[in-house]
């Protein structure tokens, strides 16, 4: 399951195939089929939400530090998360708080 949500993640955030975040929840109910695709949502979603409540956009001189504390922030609660999902989510953290 864990390809799965990595590569949903990178999916739904378009992460190295696009210029910006699109978090587009249909392309994962096209690829997943509905069952599936909702139930990585709500995982994505769960880890969005909690990778947003990093403030590192407060201390931060810069995107690529912004980045690196986010990311921090996010491994203290999931300590085994694969590094591409946390590059996916940190494009799209920096991107809304730059």
């Amino acid at each position: 399951m864990e390809e799965n949500i990595v590569n949903a993640i990178l999916l739904w955030t378009g992460y190295k195939s696009k210029c910006f975040p699109i978090r587009d929840d249909q392309l994962i109910i096209d690829k997943y089929g509905l069952a599936d695709g909702n139930k990585l949502l709500k995982e994505i979603k769960e880890y969005e939400e909690y990778f947003y409540k990093s403030k590192a956009y407060q201390n931060a001189k810069d995107l690529i530090t912004m980045a690196e504390i986010s990311k921090n922030d996010f491994l203290v609660k999931y300590p085994t998360a694969n590094s591409l999902m946390c590059e996916a989510l940190a494009w799209c953290y920096t991107f809304d708080c730059k």
